[in-house]
């Protein structure tokens, strides 16, 4: 009896990270607060000033689904290719640095517990590192709304 009336009781665990964090207006919050901090940040802010609404829009999808939601993004914009998608930006690993340094502070500001932050980070480095292009002699035109496959 003990054993049914605590598995009714208990909410189910998160299936992904999405769930987690409290779907996608827990996404729209830290990317809104993302986008505030690094339109202006002085080492990175000149990557944001297009379309700081279009951004957050396209950023908040990519991240749903990165996190386990729907393929939205893909469905709108092919594959994320993220590497070849930033390759109008001169990235190096400072930049890359403080692009983390301002995703953590925004998950933590916008109330993500301190260990889904974590685990978010610890999975976004690897993506970080991917698209540090300073020293790739790469296309630098616009790449980022273009259907890729």
């Amino acid at each position: 009896k003990e054993a049914e009336k605590s598995a009714t009781e208990d909410p189910a665990p998160p299936q992904n990270l999405l769930q987690a964090i409290g779907g996608r207006s827990a996404i729209q919050k830290f990317v809104e607060v993302f986008y505030t901090n690094a339109s202006v940040d002085e080492l990175i802010g000149h990557m944001f000033s297009e379309s700081i609404k279009a951004g957050q829009v396209k950023q908040s999808l990519f991240m749903e689904q990165w996190l386990g939601g729907e393929p939205v993004y893909s469905k709108i914009w092919g594959h994320p290719r993220l590497r070849i998608r930033h390759f109008p930006f001169v990235i190096g690993p400072n930049q890359a640095g403080r692009w983390m340094e301002l995703m953590g502070e925004a998950l933590l500001q916008s109330g993500i517990a301190t260990d889904l932050t974590n685990e978010i980070m610890n999975r976004l480095k690897p993506l970080a590192k991917h698209i540090v292009n300073i020293d790739d002699d790469v296309p630098r035109e616009p790449q980022a709304n273009k259907w890729m496959d």
